[in-house]
């Protein structure tokens, strides 16, 4: 065994604003090396046995391979998919020693790999997902092993999947350390042998195909320990593709119980860092947390599996209302699009030998997390059921996106995806959408981004292909169509990618990148961490403005003739009319008034489906439907019918056409089939710019001095709403105001402005997105909150994300859970008087502000509650 000495790269400071600079410390350790170029052996007992430089081990081969197959001298090591004796073993290792392993293969495109196996118990795989250097048709692979207690024993075998499998020029390094690093949090997870059992057969299972199936993403039981403290656990695969798995550090999903939490997480998944590109990726999520924008939780930490140092992981938020409510919003639902047809389509095509094209996004159902809580709350099912109205229509490429999303956010989260030079995060099933129940309206949440600077620009990308494109890639499309979309796009893009921008946030970040580079340095040599990277892509984007500016002005133009600017397209069933079972009926139900249900089912199957049966109702019992039900073929849309069921449905039994003796079962969506607007948006559509109650001049809207307003009127955001001194506005048969730009509501002393309700069906007053309230000797009574059809607030007033003065205001008697209620947003109130409430006085929630001289007398509930608010009060 050879003695080398070796430099351990301890700290890499990271010093330039635009390069990284390494600095090595001068401690030298020693290495031992075994090596092996498989030229020198003999045979024994019909074996061939191979000598290393330090001894002789065992390897059997089929033969010798020809020079041809050799990367170095003549001989190369074969072995064949059924071959199980290419077992090599380390003894007398001690504890706190790293081994690394490398050997080259013949790049033929056989998935071979190494298995690797401590007498601790952990089994770790390197696939050709963990190469480290291709070259002159050679790859290399690579593993390394952390050996935990002393005279630990470790094999490996030499292992192919699929054919005969050249490799040559074997490799091994024993270190006397494992790196180290400055990382402060641990995860210790401890998983039950039952448990482990479990997920070694998932990943076995998986193993054999390129993305990882559902049936392989169960969860078992386990727990863990921090800082003393035992919480259960439990934890499954994740991950879409198999490089999750293939890596020594398989991926991870970890649901806690509900009294337990981890850096303020309940939900969350480890990963190998690679898989999200390492630091880039940690750069981008702090950009948006910066920004506003939401973003999960992305950090570094240190774990060890049953005791087992498993090194530095990707630590990832997971999506619950933690993800919210830690980035100051109300609590509401996060949607996706489910993607499991793509990969079942996917997954057929490869295992057939398939070119089949199936309306795999038309058939994406969309889904909601949390799914659980969301069913058993009406309030979070009621803000589903406005949810995915909006996500339908963009989904159809409903061209008004500024109607469905944020549009401020929106730009945002585009532009700060554009910094990563990489489209992976804009993909529609990568996507995930949080609802705003203020104000109806759908938010990007940035994840799952993979930064890879190349010099690619999505927005320029999405501009010159042809505005006719296939339905799967819509989204962009009706998004960079949106004029106020561009115009706040601009804003942004110029903004993160100056160079001044990008030095403010490198700086922030300094510290933290000197801490995780040389951590994951030491794991993986090879890594390298440029902030280069950003700026280039930033330069790289600013060079090309002025082009797209002008592009996109043209584009603009021209879709203004274009009335149908969606593809529709053809789908072909292959000639032996395969059926893929997650692209065929969809359904989903809604209650009658009767009592009973109202089936609708969908059929994305491209031949016709029969609906025989449904089962329901409390045993889940099968009910035959009286006749044979046929839904016909997917053609551009889907086939439809519905049908009423006496019973509450679960799932529902059918066959396919050319095949009826052959029954699926499939379980019915438990909500409606996602159709029709929001009713933010119904209410959008009902404003009329002439009325008796107001008069507009420059789009200012002035309302009169005394008048009655018997409607739930919303004024677009175009409008700057006036009301004089001395007005009185009386609100009856459910009348109220939506504001959506400034309202300036000045009384005096001598002329103040009065609002009152004496039917308590009042929809209140609610300020949004505005650009200032002022709010002067004021007065209100009997007003209650919003509260139309599935749009509910908790406030008689309500104001949000709106610098707000507030100068005398009485509010009394109201009817609601809030007399005033104030939402992300900076305040300055004084002289406000609250009497006589049904629940809270005064409602702040993620406001900074002051409060002063101002009184509460008999309020049912809290008399003021701050909610994640910095307020002072005198």
């Amino acid at each position: 065994m050879k003695r080398l000495y070796f430099l351990i790269v301890l700290l890499f400071p990271f010093v330039s604003c635009v390069e990284n600079t390494e600095v090595e410390q001068e401690p030298v350790y020693w290495i031992d090396t075994i090596t092996c170029d498989f030229e020198n052996y003999s045979l024994k007992d019909g074996r061939i046995l191979f000598l290393t430089d330090s001894n002789t081990f065992d390897i059997q081969s089929i033969s010798e391979a020809p020079s041809m197959h050799a990367r170095s001298g003549k001989h190369a090591f074969l072995i064949e998919p059924s071959n199980t004796s290419s077992l090599f073993t380390l003894t007398n290792l001690k504890k706190n020693q790293l081994v690394e392993i490398s050997i080259w293969q013949k790049d033929d495109s056989s998935s071979s790999f190494i298995e690797a196996k401590t007498t601790f118990g952990q089994t770790v795989f390197s696939k050709q997902d963990e190469i480290r250097k291709a070259k002159k048709g050679w790859i290399q692979h690579f593993i390394s092993i952390p050996i935990k207690k002393n005279d630990e024993e470790l094999s490996f075998r030499l292992k192919t999947d699929s054919k005969v499998a050249s490799f040559d020029d074997l490799d091994i390094k024993i270190y006397p350390v494992m790196p180290v690093n400055n990382i402060a949090k641990q995860l210790n997870i401890y998983i039950p042998n039952t448990s482990k059992s479990k997920l070694n057969n998932y990943i076995d299972k998986a193993l054999d195909k390129e993305v990882i199936p559902a049936s392989s993403k169960k969860y078992v039981k386990a727990f863990m320990i921090v800082e003393g403290d035992t919480s259960k656990l439990k934890i499954k695969l994740k991950g879409d593709w198999t490089d999750h798995i293939k890596p020594d550090k398989a991926s991870y999903r970890i649901k806690l119980d509900k009294w337990s939490g981890y850096e303020n997480m309940r939900s969350f998944s480890i990963q190998h860092p690679k898989t999200r590109n390492f630091i880039n990726e940690w750069v981008l999520h702090h950009i948006a947390e910066k920004n506003d924008v939401l973003t999960t939780t992305y950090d570094f930490v240190n774990v060890t599996i049953n005791d087992y140092y498993s090194g530095v992981y990707a630590i990832e938020e997971h999506f619950d209302k933690h993800v919210i409510e830690n980035r100051k919003r109300r609590e509401g639902p996060i949607l996706k699009f489910d993607e499991a047809g793509v990969w079942a389509m996917q997954k057929e095509n490869r295992d057939n030998k398939n070119q089949m094209h199936l309306p795999f996004f038309e058939s994406s159902v969309i889904n909601v997390f949390k799914k659980n809580r969301t069913l058993s709350s009406p309030q979070l099912f009621k803000q589903f059921d406005e949810a995915k109205k909006l996500l339908q229509l963009f989904k159809d490429g409903y061209i008004n996106v500024n109607e469905i999303f944020d549009i401020d956010q929106l730009a945002k989260y585009y532009a700060i995806v554009e910094l990563s030079g990489n489209y992976h995060a804009l993909a529609w099933h990568n996507r995930r959408f949080y609802y705003n129940p203020v104000t109806q309206q759908l938010e990007t949440i940035l994840f799952d981004v993979i930064p890879y600077p190349n010099h690619q620009r999505s927005i320029m990308m999405e501009i010159l292909t042809n505005v006719e494109k296939d339905k799967n890639m819509i989204l962009d499309n009706a998004v960079v169509l949106n004029e106020a979309f561009k115009e706040k796009y601009f804003h942004y893009i110029k903004k993160y990618s100056s160079k001044t921008y990008l030095d403010t946030v490198f700086n922030e970040l300094e510290a933290d990148i000197s801490l995780f580079y040389p951590a994951i340095k030491g794991e993986k040599e090879e890594y390298r961490f440029s902030k280069k990277d950003f700026y280039d892509q930033a330069q790289f984007i600013v060079g090309g403005l002025k082009e797209l500016n002008t592009i996109w002005n043209t584009k603009l133009e021209e879709a203004k003739d274009i009335q149908h600017w969606m593809k529709e397209e053809n789908y072909y069933l292959s000639d032996d009319e395969t059926f893929v079972f997650e692209i065929s009926i969809n359904s989903y139900f809604t209650k009658t008034s009767k009592g009973k249900f109202k089936v609708m089912v969908e059929n994305y199957h491209l031949h016709d489906v029969m609906l025989t049966s449904y089962t329901g109702g409390e045993g889940n019992t099968k009910y035959q439907l009286l006749d044979t039900i046929v839904v016909p073929s997917f053609q551009q849309k889907p086939g439809t019918i519905s049908f009423i069921a006496d019973h509450l449905p679960k799932s529902i039994t059918f066959s396919i056409q050319g095949k009826p003796k052959k029954e699926y079962t499939k379980e019915i969506n438990p909500w409606s089939l996602p159709q029709g607007v929001s009713s933010r948006m119904q209410l959008m559509n009902g404003f009329f710019a002439k009325s008796d109650n107001y008069s507009i001049i420059d789009n200012v809207l002035t309302f009169g001095t005394d008048i009655v307003i018997d409607k739930l009127l919303y004024i677009p955001e175009n409008y700057e709403v006036i009301i004089l001194p001395g007005s009185s506005i009386e609100f009856k048969n459910g009348g109220g105001l939506i504001i959506t730009n400034s309202l300036t509501c000045m009384g005096d002393i001598n002329n103040p402005i009065s609002f009152i309700c004496n039917d308590k069906s009042s929809n209140g007053i609610t300020i949004l997105n505005g650009g200032f309230v002022n709010i002067a000797y004021t007065t209100t009574s009997g007003l209650s909150n919003l509260n139309y059809q599935n749009w509910t607030l908790t406030g008689a007033i309500t104001i949000y994300e709106t610098p707000t003065k507030i100068d005398h205001l009485t509010i009394d008697k109201n009817y609601c859970e809030d007399a005033l209620n104030i939402i992300r947003s900076e305040f300055e109130i004084n002289g406000l008087e609250v009497s006589n409430t049904y629940s809270d006085g005064f409602d702040a929630d993620f406001c900074t502000g002051y409060i002063t001289e101002s009184k509460f007398t008999n309020t049912g509930n809290d008399c003021i509650d701050f909610s994640g608010s910095s307020i002072d009060i005198s």
